[in-house]
């Protein structure tokens, strides 16, 4: 009887470990905090959207929809006051995939 209820109790035991390592293995991925990024408007150039220098600050915008690129939400960069560089690579598929993306890149019509 004593035998048992040991094995019952490791039993639970292991189903429960089990249980709790799928749900962390499982578990949604966190999104990036936007802390620290600010809105940069784009100024069409011959080097594109990938290079910082064709960008420059804006407190917010106005673009809502269209077929240009707009503006891009991303961390800047302390030094230049441009878009950080890393950032602005990440979302380079955004861009040249020309949908919009809330509160991170946005375009309008020309």
């Amino acid at each position: 009887m004593k035998t048992t209820r040991v094995s019952i109790l490791a039993a639970i035991a292991v189903v429960i470990a089990v249980t709790v390592a799928f749900a962390k293995h499982h578990a949604a991925p966190k999104m990036a905090p936007l802390a620290g990024e600010v809105w940069f408007q784009y100024h069409p150039a011959s080097s594109g959207p990938s290079d910082e220098n064709n960008y420059t600050e804006i407190s917010s915008t106005s673009c809502t929809a269209g077929n240009t690129l707009c503006a891009i939400k991303v961390k800047k960069d302390p030094s230049t006051g441009l878009p950080d560089a890393t950032d602005l690579a990440n979302v380079q598929s955004l861009i040249a995939a020309g949908q919009p993306v809330a509160n991170r890149v946005v375009f309008k019509n020309q």
